[in-house]
């Protein structure tokens, strides 16, 4: 076997160095300044065609063909074909945006490079996966800092101390606070991983003060759908692990209601007009009942969605486009550029073949890791993190495959370091039948 292919260190790296070129961009746009700016589609183009170079250099020569290779080549093929057949169509009809024509070529391109070649035989040592992870901690703590620097005023007008309780559009440099939240969301589980690879006390200490530091970030965002999924992702990982005992668990759980009921009784005494103030914060800022009707106007996105790709049984299977998607919401008056769901998104544009094949892509990532010879802790870390992710994409538009840095970290933090790092411990025999096909 190529020991280039099993040394291949440095591409979780490279993958990392990618992530912090897409973020680049918003860091240049916001960081001196409270509004929100968003990153241009020069920007992103630019970010992508470096981003194509880098991963061409670093995989396409050292990926061999399997039959696994092949077989997901075809199918991307046939996908790639009948979306462009789409266009086809929607130019003679004179619904045709050259953007969309852009947007299937990015896809089939990050399919190629962050799945595809990380699904064939690259096996890369565990200690530059976890160099990665240590990566998006640390832009997470730069973020953080900058946080508090530029919003601290805002960070306690969440907590109602500065002035009435309110939501605030705390973003660090982010062009947005549900954005600032996705990424702490990433940075959060990373700082687990990293717990779950310690062994030595100091180094958890470090990452536990850590993750307290995101989470307070996190909470002061006010983004309810980042504070659900980061919660969902937490409550399956504790009840899963391994690390701690279940007698451990349910004492901890019954600990955490005794104190939480503790503190609220002697608020409640003691403290009456906190207890005000507190029930006031969380119902303005966290619940925001009047928004829930319509999922922050969610609902009427998904509608708009469902009447369109509805009229047409050739829409329905094989969608429309993005951007033609988008065309449909602002003419509806609606000054949005997503859908806010990667499941409306992905029928839009490609209909149910097109969500079918996303679906296929993770169930595919997750299959590995569960067959690989990881460590049943890290197992369960994937599985408590895929669950939690499957929830976020029904809120928000997350991990279309395009280009931009919510979906290119969604991408290679949920389907390419995944893979990398299940191929670090394949069965042995299944690296032996690899070899054979590589002979």
């Amino acid at each position: 076997m190529n020991n280039k292919i099993l040394n291949k260190g440095k591409l979780p790296v490279i993958l990392f160095i990618i992530v912090f070129l897409n973020y680049l961009p918003l860091f240049m746009n916001n960081i001196n300044t409270t509004n929100s700016v968003a990153v241009t589609v020069k920007q992103m183009g630019i970010v992508f065609a470096v981003e194509c170079i880098l991963l061409a250099l670093f995989i396409f020569k050292n990926t061999k063909i399997t039959k696994e290779t092949k077989r997901n080549i075809i199918l991307l093929s046939i996908v790639t074909i009948i979306t462009l057949i789409i266009q086809v169509k929607n130019l003679f009809e004179g619904n045709f945006q050259i953007m969309d024509l852009a947007n299937i070529v990015c896809i089939t391109l990050n399919i190629a490079m962050l799945f595809i070649c990380a699904l064939s035989i690259i096996k890369v040592k565990q200690k530059s996966i976890y160099l990665f992870y240590v990566g998006i901690i640390l832009i997470g703590i730069l973020a953080c800092v900058v946080n508090l620097i530029m919003y601290s005023k805002s960070m306690l007008t969440v907590f109602g101390i500065k002035e009435e309780a309110r939501v605030v559009g705390i973003k660090s440099f982010f062009a947005h606070r549900n954005q600032f939240a996705c990424f702490l969301y990433f940075s959060i589980a990373s700082t687990i991983i990293l717990f779950l690879k310690a062994h030595k006390r100091k180094p958890k200490i470090v990452l536990s003060i850590i993750f307290l530091f995101f989470l307070f970030n996190l909470i002061t965002t006010a983004s309810r759908t980042g504070l659900l999924c980061t919660g969902i992702f937490l409550t399956l990982f504790f009840i899963t692990t391994n690390k701690i005992h279940k007698k451990t668990k349910i004492i901890l759980v019954l600990l955490a209601i005794l104190i939480a009921i503790s503190c609220w009784g002697m608020i409640k005494l003691r403290f009456p007009n906190l207890e005000e103030k507190i029930v006031k914060v969380f119902k303005n800022v966290f619940i925001r009942e009047k928004s829930l009707k319509n999922f922050t106007g969610r609902s009427n996105f998904w509608n708009i969605a469902f009447q369109t790709i509805s009229k047409k049984p050739e829409s329905m299977l094989f969608g429309i486009g993005r951007f033609a998607g988008i065309e449909l919401l602002k003419a509806n008056d609606y000054e949005v550029t997503q859908f806010h769901s990667f499941y409306v998104e992905a029928l839009v544009a490609g209909g149910i073949m097109e969500l079918i094949y996303f679906i296929y892509i993770y169930i595919t990532v997750l299959r590995k890791v569960l067959k690989s010879n990881l460590r049943t802790k890290y197992k369960r870390f994937y599985i408590s993190l895929y669950a939690s992710f499957a929830i976020y994409c029904s809120f928000e538009s997350l991990s279309r495959f395009s280009i931009g840095c919510v979906d290119t970290m969604c991408l290679i933090f949920v389907i390419t370091i995944p893979l990398l790092h299940a191929n670090s411990k394949l069965n042995v025999k299944r690296w032996k039948k690899v070899g054979e096909i590589n002979k």
